[in-house]
């Protein structure tokens, strides 16, 4: 079964006749290869939250997809020997940090969605899939295409560095356009792969 199926079966099981769907901390709502997704994967649940908390039809879908997702991401990078570097774990403390006076509950749900953006990441560049950031060396062969549109720099020195301040920028701001939409599609791509051929389950 695919996530939307899946979801699409939750949804169906837990919807009433009218008003919100109702969650119980720790029910069971689906199952990716055996692991189940519980409605706490949704959304954070303080200590002094209610036993059970509500929310709209789509919202559910939308939270349900994302925590499917996630554990998918999950499941795939252990597969791939894939783990979080030095680094990546220092951005997280740092996240964990500078989110000190939120609600605990809320901080590591924050925190356990940034590490799975972090793997998923990770999975796209293992692929081969294209880097969401342009380097000096991609802006630098991208004037070398479009040096009659962007003009050419000037041979004085001080001139020569204003203009490729103002040129880098707008090269820049291109390659941000160009690469976020083709790093969003290959994360669609991998996702659609995990899921095809993960077991998903709506108990």
């Amino acid at each position: 079964m695919s996530s939307s199926e899946a979801l699409r079966a939750v949804v169906a099981r837990l919807v009433e006749p009218e008003g919100p769907i109702r969650l119980a901390r720790g029910q069971i709502l689906a199952r990716v290869n055996d692991v189940p997704i519980v409605a706490s994967d949704l959304i954070p649940w303080r200590a002094e939250d209610r036993k059970e908390r509500g929310m709209t039809h789509e919202m559910f879908a939308f939270l349900l997809k994302r925590a499917i997702d996630r554990e998918l991401v999950s499941q795939a990078a252990g597969a791939q020997s894939i783990s979080l570097s030095a680094a990546q774990v220092g951005q997280l403390e740092r996240l964990r940090a500078a989110e000190q006076e939120r609600d605990p509950a809320q901080v590591e749900f924050d925190v356990r969605d940034a590490a799975s953006e972090l793997l998923l990441a990770d999975l796209v560049a293992k692929s081969g899939g294209p880097n969401p950031y342009a380097g000096p060396a991609d802006v630098e062969a991208y004037y070398r295409r479009h040096a009659d549109e962007l003009g050419a720099l000037p041979a004085a020195t001080e001139a020569r560095a204003a203009a490729w301040q103002q040129i880098e920028a707008r090269i820049r701001q291109i390659l941000a356009t160009e690469r976020q939409a083709a790093y969003r599609d290959r994360i669609q791509d991998i996702l659609g792969e995990l899921e095809a051929h993960a077991r998903i389950s709506d108990s």
